[in-house]
């Protein structure tokens, strides 16, 4: 990753950046948000707080949420989100 891509963020809602809402679900949670696959075709991906490449979210959903901790990067198709608390 490139130090450019660390200052990047996300502004305005998630459908005024096209991605879906039913691409994903997201909840807040102490240190973190519980992120839940809605889509088998969306690509989920967790990076670190530096953008380094940690997991794949293939096997999570809403019912069985992935923990994305706080400061860490979501990539949804096209986009890179940091979720902060």
């Amino acid at each position: 990753a490139t130090p450019m891509l660390a200052s990047l963020r996300v502004l305005g809602g998630a459908d005024r950046i096209g991605l879906s809402r039913s691409a994903f679900s997201f909840e807040a949670e102490d240190g973190g948000y519980r992120i839940g696959r809605l889509s088998p075709t969306q690509a989920l991906y967790h990076l670190d707080g530096k953008m380094r490449f940690v997991a794949a979210i293939g096997e999570y959903s809403a019912d069985q949420p992935y923990l994305l901790p706080a400061g860490h990067h979501l990539v949804a198709g096209h986009y890179v989100l940091r979720f902060d608390a």
